[in-house]
């Protein structure tokens, strides 16, 4: 009996110590692709209409700091990069593109919830505010750039961590749910300012994230 009762207690430390407690604090790096099909609405003075563009692959890496404000409950924030490019919708010229770059901050919220001693599921809702550049390349003319920001708002319910010690843990993200908002300014020719809306929601399955995370 006394043998079972002194299992019973190691077994509640070991897992206690692999918890999700207030006060933890943590430093992750994150990678990010994204490929496949993008609906947008564009918004032009008086007129708007939605399109269904080609997306080639988009990359970002972010940093991340956060800590725990409660037990299982997350909060942090990202500093991060992401470079893309997709094909003119409707080009006649072969390698016409759109090139995107972009810095964003983005504040998150997750709850940890264990299915296993080791494994998390860990639901985040966050908004992603970014800021950069969208240039035009076409093969026989001057490339245009725009100025671009605006906010991303995103659950993520496909997403799980592994904590591969007490220190350590990896973790994967596939899909997404979002709405986003964007403007696109062209001010090269002061008498000729241009701008474009964006309202953009997506349900996809084309995006996926994995990061590393490290507890302290």
């Amino acid at each position: 009996m006394k043998k079972h009762v002194f299992f019973a207690a190691f077994l509640l430390i070991s897992l206690a110590s692999y918890a999700q407690i207030k006060g933890d604090r943590y430093v992750s790096g994150s990678l990010t692709a994204n490929c496949g099909n993008q609906t947008i609405t564009l918004k032009e003075g008086a007129f708007s209409y939605t399109e269904s563009q080609p997306l080639e692959t988009t990359l970002g890496i972010a940093a991340e700091y956060g800590f725990f404000a409660e037990n299982n409950l997350r909060i942090g924030v990202s500093f991060g990069g992401s470079w893309g490019s997709s094909p003119i919708a409707n080009s006649i010229e072969a390698g016409e593109k759109y090139n995107l770059f972009a810095a964003s901050v983005n504040p998150s919220l997750a709850y940890y919830i264990r299915l296993t001693d080791n494994l998390y599921y860990t639901p985040e809702l966050g908004i992603a505010l970014e800021r950069g550049t969208l240039s035009e390349q076409k093969s026989e003319e001057k490339n245009n750039s725009l100025l671009a920001w605006g906010w991303d708002a995103y659950v993520h319910l496909l997403s799980f961590e592994v904590k591969v010690s007490e220190k350590i843990a990896l973790g994967a993200t596939i899909g997404s749910i979002s709405y986003a908002n964007a403007t696109f300014t062209n001010d090269n020719y002061k008498n000729n300012r241009s701008e474009i809306l964006i309202d953009q929601f997506k349900c996809s399955m084309n995006e996926s994230s994995i990061y590393f995370r490290f507890y302290y």
